[in-house]
């Protein structure tokens, strides 16, 4: 955060996105053990080109052949440019990271590709709409970045929470039944059918936010006595396992962007809908900043 604030300071003014997807591709590469590339700036823009060519999936011959050609591309580069150093440092002198594991697992060229980019994916592409949207937020409420910003961890994550709770990157879960499952309406699922539950829906019931389901209230999930992101990290087993890094790193960033003299919204961003993950994109948004 030190190096975004300086650069921002410098620059006068950024794209929010890109400030935010830089934080969230440091800390993931961290986590995972991408440390060895020439600079986090370039590793960011290797992961985006490949998580970009992996929504450009297109139907017949002609379209699955660029595809392919593209990923081939994309992900050989990853591999040398990224993963080849991080595994070799590794070798050399482990870590605790997923690489330092997967190496001492002996896991195949393939399987940590997969890993990584899997980690890479999750951790960087919602983290980084996630920051931008609840930025956006403080931005539209001054009472809401103050509260933000003189309160204690447990009120900035129950403010950081809420705007989840509202926004979900995600909108759909899928999850596949253990046993036959009948609800109140009548819809009926059998043993091993795959089911898409509605994050946006469940969020908002009233049955466990309480009244006014679609206000913005920090202290809804202390009154109701339930977790504050209620579905928006999903829930069971398969429960998002990166929860608190995304909390934290998003309350780190907010904060310090915040604290900038003179810091302001520029533009608000566009609202996009990502077709492939189910999930929004806010792109176009620019702070700016009193200069250094």
């Amino acid at each position: 955060m030190d190096d975004i604030v300086a650069k921002l300071k410098a620059r006068g003014s950024a794209p929010l996105d890109e400030l935010s997807w830089q934080m969230a591709v440091d800390v993931a590469a961290d986590i995972i053990g991408l440390t060895n590339s020439d600079t986090s700036e370039n590793l960011a823009n290797r992961v985006k080109a490949v998580l970009d060519s992996s929504m450009e999936r297109k139907k017949g011959f002609l379209g699955k052949a660029i595809f392919g050609a593209k990923m081939l591309i994309r992900v050989g580069r990853f591999w040398k440019q990224d993963m080849v150093p991080a595994i070799e440092a590794r070798r050399k002198e482990p870590k605790d990271d997923v690489i330092s594991y997967m190496v001492k697992e002996n896991y195949s060229k393939r399987g940590m590709i997969m890993e990584a980019l899997s980690y890479g994916g999750a951790g960087m592409m919602t983290t980084r709409e996630f920051i931008v949207m609840c930025a956006w937020h403080m931005f539209e409420k001054p009472e809401l970045k103050a509260r933000f910003l003189n309160g204690d961890d447990p009120d900035r994550f129950a403010i950081l929470e809420e705007i989840l709770r509202l926004e979900p990157v995600a909108s759909l879960v899928h999850r596949r039944a253990a046993e036959p499952v009948e609800s109140k309406d009548g819809a009926a699922v059998q043993e091993g059918e795959v089911v898409a539950i509605s994050i946006r829906d469940a969020n908002t019931d009233e049955a466990i936010t309480g009244p006014c389901p679609f206000e913005l209230d920090p202290d809804r999930a202390k009154r109701m006595k339930v977790v504050g992101p209620y579905m928006s990290f999903s829930d069971g087993p398969h429960r998002c396992p990166g929860a608190q890094v995304a909390l934290h790193e998003t309350s780190i960033f907010l904060d310090r962007m915040f604290r900038l003299p003179g810091i302001r919204l520029v533009s608000e961003p566009e609202i996009k809908w990502n077709p492939h993950i189910q999930g929004y994109e806010l792109r176009g948004a620019v702070v700016a900043c009193d200069p250094a």
